[in-house]
């Protein structure tokens, strides 16, 4: 082997010699050396593989082979090295092996957790200062390469360096500066810069760039993204400026603006306590417009989301969910069609507390629902909760409680609500929309319900189960209303009384079960048993009618038609129940479960395995004995299974005992619908609905990971995120060759007399057609439409290594449209990107 002469002028006689016994010395040795105290802050270590040689007139140490110095948390490896003491020197080598003629042993210096790359490196171990000749090192996301190079303790200056994020050492783009500046875990700054592509420099670039690499957040602009928009002209989306206050805080402002002087505002507040909570509260304001005409009015509209969840197990939790938005909020500003389709909205707040060495828990929770169609919102806040769990009271310590009297246990459930709405019930089958927040809250109403329920639990004949259980509950309420017939004005009246009211209720239930099994054996060494098990439930519940006069709970009078009614006096929560629940019900769950032989097993230990041959099959029905007619009610038949753990079967359907005979338009004799009777069916039972849904999803294995595999990071790693979330998921994984997801639902009700089948086939999936390419679809045909679905999209995404490109069309529907995007993968240069849409893109935020 040869080494390097003349690097950095600093070569010696000696080299030459030693050089040449690298490769007949074998041996390991190591030294150290206890510096002077004044010069050196700690010991120095040293070692290599070959030999090390002194020259004590010089004062200098000559390392041959691996070797290697430790001076406190740096450390410095190389082929080659010599050690000035008198200079506090190091400098290192790689030398060229004579066979292959490529370097070997690049001097490597660590400092923490920086690491760089170099063909020489010097450097005085006193001042921490050194000259590095050929860098190459990793800061964040982000390689840098260049040189010469001087290093001191506070920072890196790099000459004629470049700055990329592709981790090749021949990279396919960088930003090339004469002069680039880096501060360890902090930022790199450099001059003005160009941008470097393929071996080709562009006029791209700026005179000056900064790029942080600390692991902490860092406030900086976001850069926006310019579009055109069919009916708003042109706009800047999403532009902003991200704000780190601390390691807990991060706040991002965001903006759009459009040529017709339509507008959004949007802020977003990220906090994090570690091993405690984490949360996003957001604020949204929008004035939009679809023109240019003036004499459109712009559509002002508002949104605020919280979530907030904690992380700790303690006795005190606190959660939230809030989405408030204004009705037009998503039609205007989302291109998402899940919010363009959901109409209504649901915000809690919710705060518990489980008190230690007792059987209580309270929870205080605030909730709202908002429907954007009706524009009705409904707030209960709050909403208090106090339970105890069950107590044995008759069990005494020290008891194993088997006793028949030591199995009775009470528990306790209170719940104080105070609810109000912007839709309030006027009169029977009227209602008003209130628009003043004191109007809104006059109207709020309060209502407590405590129920105490006893219940027990007894053996019977051996293998039954019997648990009754007698449930009481008190009401409270802040009012009485009161409804009568008006016969002089021939309308219903109410009257409002404020005050305390109560009211109760009661109710018995007991169940009776079992388990029952069967086994059924073959002489077959594939499956050689199959195992049957049936849970049969009877059940029977009993409840007076609290709508009778003798309770005083609700409101009886007749109309002009001398028809009775019966309202309760009660308008919040549920008012004691109207009518006898005197009620038999059963239910029959079957579960199969077959014996296989496991192919896996070599050892015999573990030869058969239980697989799930038919996961549910209930049957479920009842007789309620007080009804005047139609006395059983409808039979209910569900099940479900998975076959060879791929298929999913869900099937429901409903039965119905009773005959029902159509009903006839007067005017055109067409039927609009059909009655039920109390003549009993002459076919035993008709099926009055069913639904019948099958899932499966098929990929291979992802080159031996499975396909549960986590999905790799780095520039090589297929990660390819999506154009927005209107376009479905942001993640593809190109170590699957292809993913297949198909859905089938055909489902059918009586009840609807025109075409009463519903048919659908969805399916959605990937295909990787080459190494680097992929195209994703997500799409269904409606078989009663005869139509595709109008959310059909198509995906193409190409893996360019450091760079990604994707591309999403929806091609048909109100949503028509397609978007083109070539960017960097590194979060760090995520505004290095090219994006081209058609004028009908939203935006998609």
């Amino acid at each position: 082997m040869n080494f390097k002469k003349n690097i950095l002028g600093d070569s010696t006689n000696e080299k030459t010699a030693h050089a040449q016994s690298l490769d007949t010395l074998k041996s390991k040795t190591a030294d150290s050396l206890e510096a002077k105290k004044s010069d050196i802050e700690t010991r120095i270590l040293y070692s290599c593989r070959d030999s090390i040689r002194m020259n004590v007139a010089e004062q200098k140490v000559y390392l041959y082979g691996d070797a290697k110095v430790t001076y406190g948390s740096r450390i410095l490896t190389a082929e080659y090295m010599e050690i000035n003491w008198a200079l506090n020197e190091v400098t290192a080598y790689g030398l060229i092996d004579t066979a292959s003629g490529k370097t070997i042993g690049r001097p490597i210096f660590r400092e923490g957790a920086d690491m760089y790359t170099a063909e020489v490196i010097r450097y005085n171990m006193k001042s921490g200062k050194g000259i590095i000749k050929g860098i190459v090192t990793k800061q964040g996301d982000g390689y840098i390469q260049g040189g010469p190079v001087k290093k001191t303790p506070e920072a890196i200056y790099v000459n004629n360096a470049f700055y990329t994020t592709c981790n090749l050492p021949h990279p396919h783009f960088s930003i090339n500066a004469s002069k680039l500046k880096v501060i360890p875990g902090d930022k790199v700054v450099t001059g003005p810069f160009h941008m470097k592509i393929m071996d080709i420099h562009t006029p791209l670039g700026l005179p000056l760039g900064f790029f942080p690499v600390t692991k902490r957040s860092k406030s900086g602009i976001i850069f926006p993204t310019i579009g055109e928009q069919r009916s708003r002209g042109f706009f800047i989306s999403n532009g902003g400026y991200y704000w780190a206050v601390n390691d807990y805080l991060g706040i991002k402002m965001l903006g759009d603006i459009y040529a017709n002087q339509s507008y959004r505002l949007s802020t977003t507040a990220n906090y994090i306590k570690r091993y405690r909570y984490t949360g996003m509260i957001s604020g949204n304001y929008s004035s939009t417009k679809e023109g240019f005409d003036n004499a459109i009015d712009f559509i002002k509209t508002m949104n605020f989301k919280w979530t907030h969840r904690q992380i700790s197990q303690r006795p005190s939790q606190f959660s939230a969910s809030v989405d408030i938005s204004s009705p037009q909020y998503y039609q205007t500003t989302s291109y998402n069609p899940t919010n363009l389709m959901t109409s209504s909205f649901n915000s809690t707040v919710s705060w518990s507390k489980v008190f230690r060495n007792s059987p209580f828990n309270l929870t205080i929770t605030a909730r709202q629902s908002q429907n954007v169609q009706t524009k009705q919102m409904d707030v209960t806040a709050p909403d208090a909760s106090l339970n105890m769990n069950r107590v044995y009271v008759f069990k005494k310590k020290g008891s194993d409680g088997n006793k028949w009297y030591e199995k009775i246990n009470v528990s306790y459930s209170g719940q104080g609500q105070y609810k109000f709405t912007n839709v309030v019930q006027s009169a029977p089958g009227e209602a008003d929309t209130l628009k003043k927040i004191e109007d809104i809250l006059s109207k709020g109403q309060w209502n407590v319900t405590n129920t105490i329920p006893i219940s027990t639990t007894f053996k019977l004949f051996k293998y039954f189960n019997l648990n009754p259980q007698l449930a009481g509950r008190v009401y409270f309420y802040d009012r009485t209303v009161d409804q009568y017939y008006d016969a002089t004005a021939k309308k219903v009246k109410t009257d409002t009384t404020m005050g305390f009211a109560a009211a109760y209720s009661y109710n018995f239930r007991t169940d009776l079960s079992t388990r029952v099994y069967g086994i059924y054996r073959f002489k077959s060494k594939i499956m050689p048993a199959i195992r049957h098990t049936l849970i049969p439930t009877v059940s029977y519940t009993y409840s007076p009618d609290f709508s009778e006069k003798q309770y005083g709970f609700y409101n009886h009078y007749q109309d002009s038609s001398g028809h009775d009614h019966r309202t309760p006096k009660f308008l919040t929560n549920s008012p004691p129940g109207g009518g006898v629940q005197n009620m038999l019900s059963f239910r029959l769950v079957n579960t199969i479960e077959g014996k296989v032989r496991n192919r896996k097993d070599t050892t015999g230990i573990n030869a058969l395995k239980i697989v799930k041959l038919i996961e549910t099959f209930s049957i479920d029905g009842g007789y309620n004995f007080t009804a005047d007619s139609c006395n059983w009610s409808p039979l209910n038949v569900n099940t479900a299974t998975r076959l060879f753990n791929k298929l999913s079967i869900a099937f429901n359907s409903t039965f119905d005992p009773y005959k029902y005979v159509p009903v006839y338009n007067r005017t055109t004799g067409q039927v609009t619908g059909y009655m039920k009777t109390q003549d009993e069916n002459p076919d035993f039972l008709t099926m009055r609905r069913y639904n019948l849904a099958l899932n499966t999803s098929l990929n291979p294995k992802a080159k031996g990971k499975g396909i549960n595999a986590q999905p790799a990071t780095g520039a090589n790693s297929g990660y390819i995120p999506g154009i927005s979330p209107a376009f479905g998921s942001q993640y593809v994984d190109f170590a699957i060759p292809w993913n297949l997801t198909l859905s089938y639902v055909l489902s059918y009700n009586k009840d609807i007399v025109i075409n009463p089948f519903n048919n659908s086939l969805g399916f959605s999936g990937d295909v990787k057609i080459s190494d680097n390419w992929k195209i994703a679809f997500n799409s269904g045909y409606d078989f009663k439409l005869q139509g595709l679905s109008q959310a059909t999209s198509i995906q193409l995404y190409r893996d360019l290594h450091c760079w990604q490109m994707s591309m999403s069309i929806m091609p048909f529907g109100t949503r028509q449209s397609f978007m083109f995007t070539i960017q960097a993968k590194s979060s760090l240069l995520r505004d290095l990107k090219v994006t081209k849409q058609n004028p009908n893109y939203y935006g998609g935020y």
